[in-house]
């Protein structure tokens, strides 16, 4: 954690990502994170860092970032030095202050992948806009991804009385991860675990009117969005790798709970996009005319991405 430190600018202003800054009350980083407890205080709120955690505000980032760049002027040039330096420095703050399994962040799987997929969509967007990174600072973010998707692999959101969205954003994550990783054994039984979890996920959370099996609007709109996201990753993929993750065999694969691996498996197809389609159609007929959505069912205001 020093080491990853030393490479932050000087003059960047360190985020404290335990803190519910609403409250004022902070939970610890040197406590192993199944061990930390939340609910238990009156007005405090473990959503506030578990959602500041989650680091979508960095796709945000880059999106300005593309948006400076097309301005070609001399500000514009110096906003993308800044947006990329507080990019790479908070990046680095988070893994130097949230050691993978410790703090309140590594408490709960779905914000874990969120997090990871938010990286490596900031991170591409980054560099398909020109950005270069050092490659001390790529070395650690691909490792800080590899611990994230053995984090996820190890701490399935998988219940013997059932799933939910919670499952879903952990192979939807864990799908962003592995893509971003070099083709190794492992990156690619990730891979192909990822797609055979969102293939079947779709089919058995979404019903056959579209609907959500949760009997949430809102989770409705998160988990299509999440099974969109991993769906059309996989569709995006180059076919070669993902034709060969799907085809290999991993004996070395483990999650917990234990799921297991049925290879060779088909990339997303028709029935895939057909499931997504309804879907989509219904969260049409759910949406007022305003851009809202008529409130059935839980809600948090959960993302997957926030552009």
């Amino acid at each position: 954690s020093r080491a990853i430190w030393q490479l932050i600018d000087g003059e960047y202003q360190p985020i404290d990502w335990q803190l519910d800054f609403k409250s004022g009350y902070r939970w610890r980083e040197d406590c192993w994170s199944p061990d930390i407890p939340f609910g238990e205080k009156d007005g405090v709120d473990v959503k506030v860092p578990w959602e500041l955690a989650r680091m979508q505000h960095l796709v945000i980032l880059s999106l300005a970032d593309a948006l400076a760049r097309a301005e070609r002027t001399s500000d514009a040039e110096t906003a993308e030095t800044e947006l990329q330096r507080s990019f790479r420095n908070q990046v680095l703050d988070f893994i130097a202050t949230n050691p993978p399994n410790f703090g309140v962040n590594w408490r709960c799987s779905m914000d874990v992948a969120i997090r990871a997929a938010n990286w490596v969509v900031a991170y591409g967007l980054f560099r398909a806009n020109g950005a270069r990174f050092d490659a001390p600072f790529e070395k650690i973010l691909t490792q800080s991804l590899i611990d994230h998707g053995r984090h996820i692999t190890t701490h399935l959101e998988f219940y013997p009385e059932g799933r939910s969205n919670h499952y879903l954003a952990d192979i939807a994550g864990l799908a962003f991860i592995a893509a971003s990783l070099p083709a190794t054994n492992e990156a690619n039984s990730w891979l192909a675990f990822a797609a055979q979890e969102i293939q079947g996920e779709t089919q058995f959370q979404f019903n056959e009117d579209g609907s959500n099996f949760e009997g949430s609007t809102s989770y409705h709109c998160l988990s299509l969005e999440m099974t969109t996201a991993a769906t059309a990753l996989l569709a995006g993929m180059d076919t070669g790798r993902l034709s060969a993750a799907l085809t290999a065999r991993y004996p070395d694969f483990r999650s917990r709970p234990t799921r297991r691996l049925s290879l060779p498996l088909a990339p997303p197809g028709p029935e895939q996009a057909a499931t997504l389609i309804r879907g989509a159609e219904f969260a049409t007929h759910i949406t007022k005319p305003d851009g809202r959505i008529a409130q059935i069912g839980d809600n948090d205001d959960g993302r997957f991405f926030v552009p």
